[in-house]
């Protein structure tokens, strides 16, 4: 946060997007970021630049209800609590790492898992703890919304 200081007020971007993976040692040294490391520092940035939202682009159309390589009636979830993401991914769930998770539940920043290959498809909604999941924020209609990036 102290490299890119406060965003300035009324100053907006419709999208920002930044490379991920990439990170440093403690000393400088450049290196990468582990498995699902740039769905981290995605988070991370949405947190400090105040994101209204993260999209996380995949090869697959959103959080499923399992492996669908294994488990072939297996359908993706629609929408899910930050809690659920995270228990889904440390019991083994490929597709969003735990951690990546934490940025956005301390700023209550939903999270979108769409499909790189297939656009069209709506993905998985994360978001909130509880009830709160009950409502996408700043959404009139949460089911179906055709404008939403």
């Amino acid at each position: 946060q102290k490299s890119f200081g406060e965003p300035e007020e009324g100053a907006a971007a419709p999208f920002i997007v930044i490379t991920g993976f990439i990170c440093s040692t403690p000393s400088g040294r450049p290196t990468t970021l582990k498995r699902s490391g740039s769905d981290y520092s995605a988070t991370i940035f949405a947190k400090v630049l105040g994101a209204s939202k993260v999209t996380m682009w995949k090869n697959v159309d959103g959080v499923y209800t399992a492996d669908p390589r294994r488990v072939p009636a297996a359908f993706p979830i629609k929408r899910m609590t930050f809690d659920e993401a995270m228990e889904l991914a440390y019991f083994g769930g490929q597709v969003l790492h735990p951690s990546a998770m934490v940025p956005c539940i301390e700023k209550r920043i939903p999270v979108l898992v769409r499909n790189v290959f297939n656009p069209v498809h709506p993905g998985t909604r994360v978001y909130g703890r509880g009830d709160e999941f009950l409502r996408w924020p700043d959404q009139e209609e949460d089911e179906d919304d055709d404008n939403f990036p």
